[in-house]
């Protein structure tokens, strides 16, 4: 199970990017491989002094709702007339 990557922020520093925070949705499988550049936000230490980082805080939050297709009944027609 993948659990994030390890993000090398500076020669001798590393951070997890927990797969949680790479994306708003969810996300089954971390989508970089070693040597690819990943553009992430320092978020801070946690309470065991381990850095936080994100990916998914740069992005604008989507809705999680579907946007559905209302098909018209003839009861809609009838009520737009009024």
């Amino acid at each position: 199970m993948e659990f994030g990557a390890f993000i090398q922020l500076a020669k001798g520093t590393e951070g997890l990017l927990h797969i949680s925070e790479i994306a708003w949705e969810r996300t089954e499988k971390v989508p970089y491989k070693e040597g690819d550049e990943v553009e992430v936000k320092f978020m801070g230490y946690d309470d065991r002094k381990k850095m936080r980082l994100s990916r998914k805080v740069l992005f604008t939050k989507t809705s999680k709702t579907r946007k559905r297709k209302r098909i018209k009944t003839k009861q809609d027609n009838a009520n737009e007339e009024k």
